[in-house]
């Protein structure tokens, strides 16, 4: 439980920083790297 907390204020200095583009384009462009390698076949 401990953890958890020390992970959501980390997150939020993150962004209290001004640097939110900077790590919400990292997450949006790894996303699509991983849609982008799942093989999904349609009969």
């Amino acid at each position: 439980m401990e953890n958890n907390l020390f992970e959501k204020k980390l997150h939020y200095k993150m962004y209290k920083k001004g640097k939110a583009w900077v790590y919400a384009g990292i997450a949006v462009f790894s996303l699509g790297i991983g849609l982008s390698q799942t093989n999904v076949q349609v009969c």
